[in-house]
Parts: C-alpha cells; sequence; structure tokens
C-alpha cells in the first residue's frame, strides 16, 4: 500500500468539486491506495484523511516545495503519489508502478512570463547539476511518484530560496536528478477541450474554466467517496 499526497490553497472557483471528483476516481481506480494526505487547505467536508495545516506565505512554486517536505516530514508512506486537486483517475492502476511520464525537452525562454521565469531557474540549475544540455519536461499534468528520501533530499535547495524572487520547479528537480526511466506522452490538460479522451497516463486534468467536463466526470463518479462527510454533497447541476 501507499500513500496519496494533495497539496491546496484556497482558491476552488467551483468549492473544491475538483477534489472531490478527483478522490472518487482516485478511490474507484487505484489498486494499492494507503492513506491520502492533504496538506494546506481543508474544505469542510473532507474525512478519512490525514491532514497538516501549512498556510501559504510564500510564492505558489515554493508554497507546494513547503508542503509536499512537511508531508515527507510527518510519516507518509516512502514512495507515495503526489496528486493534483484536478487530477482524475480513468482507469485502474497501481501507485508504486505508476511510470514517469514526459513531454520531450523543457527549453530556456529568453523573455519569460513568471512561470517560466521558475524553468528557466530550475533549468540553469539542471543544467550545471547534471553537466546535461537537455533537460527532460515532467510537467505534464499527471500525478508522479515521489521517494520520502528523495524528496528531502532536495529541501536545502526549497530553503535557499525563500528569500529569492522566484524558486525550483520541484517536478523537474525530482524527475532530471532521480528519474531513469520515462515515458514520452502527451500533457493531459483539456487546454482546448472539453472532450475527455484516454491516454498513456490514464489521467486528464482540467483548466480552471472546465464547467462541462466536471459535469461529465459527476456522471462516471457518481458516488461519494469515504473522504466525503455525508450531508455535505455539492455538485455543479444544483
Amino acid at each position: 500500500m501507499a500513500d496519496v499526497l494533495y497539496v491546496l490553497g484556497s482558491g476552488s472557483q467551483y468549492d473544491n468539486l475538483e477534489l472531490r471528483l478527483s478522490l472518487r476516481s482516485l478511490e474507484q481506480n487505484c489498486k494499492d491506495l494507503g492513506r491520502v494526505f492533504i496538506v494546506g487547505y481543508k474544505p469542510k467536508w473532507i474525512q478519512n484523511v490525514v491532514y497538516l495545516d501549512e498556510q501559504d506565505n510564500l510564492e505558489r512554486e515554493k508554497n507546494v516545495f513547503k508542503k509536499v517536505l512537511r508531508a515527507c516530514e510527518s510519516g507518509i508512506s516512502e514512495n507515495f503519489l503526489f496528486m493534483n486537486d484536478d487530477f482524475y483517475m480513468m482507469k485502474p492502476f497501481n501507485i508504486e508502478s505508476y511510470p514517469y511520464f514526459v513531454n520531450g525537452f523543457v527549453r530556456y525562454v529568453a523573455n519569460p512570463s513568471r512561470w517560466q521565469e521558475i524553468f528557466n531557474k530550475t533549468i540553469v540549475y539542471l543544467q550545471e547539476k547534471t553537466k546535461k544540455d537537455d533537460i527532460l519536461d515532467f510537467c505534464v499534468h499527471c500525478p508522479i511518484l515521489y521517494s520520502t528520501e528523495k524528496f528531502l533530499s532536495l529541501k536545502s535547495l526549497y530553503e535557499k530560496t525563500i528569500k529569492d524572487k522566484c524558486g525550483y520547479s520541484p517536478r523537474l528537480l525530482y524527475g532530471n536528478l532521480f528519474v531513469k526511466d520515462t515515458i514520452k506522452s502527451v500533457d493531459c490538460k483539456l487546454w482546448d477541450s472539453n472532450l475527455i479522451q484516454d491516454n498513456l497516463q490514464g489521467c486528464i486534468s482540467t483548466k480552471d474554466d472546465c464547467e462541462e467536463v466536471l459535469k461529465q466526470l459527476e456522471m462516471i463518479y457518481n458516488t461519494s467517496s469515504k473522504y466525503e462527510r455525508k450531508g455535505e454533497e455539492k455538485c455543479t447541476q444544483e
């Protein structure tokens, strides 16, 4: 059995319906599901999870890094699956054997947005550390399997960036430093579509404006999970 980690902020425009459906998909499809850890915000309907309170007082990427480290220091399983609340598992899988997916290489951007600036910083560090020019892109909007021991070894890097303008991408760091075997895939995010389709990852990820997809997911995952307190149901069709 292996644990699953969600790190949450409080910004869901659908009252955390994404998390409800993600948990339902996880409960239905994960064959070796241990405990569910939630670090950060706690929706009022959540139950049967290991909850760790952690405030968002830094930039987004640093908050995520900090919350994963908190879980690693709080008894999560040695190997655990990192999930976003807008990831939905669409077919059966095992955490311990979930592959590492990449979408080619990530490139340095000359005039970066803030998010690209984080990537640029991570790329430069990884190129110096690994002596490789090509940095694999692990940011394909699907779960990633982390080792507690290996992730904790990145703590000093996080701490060095606390006062910096931006931090590092945890996924890019972990994948390029520790992962050897990868599978080439497309991004799971439904950027320009409301059509749920099969893919190698067995996962889809929703964009911010995703009401139509959530309605489809509600029809697929129409039974509350053990993580939802009864009497606190919420759906998009009220």
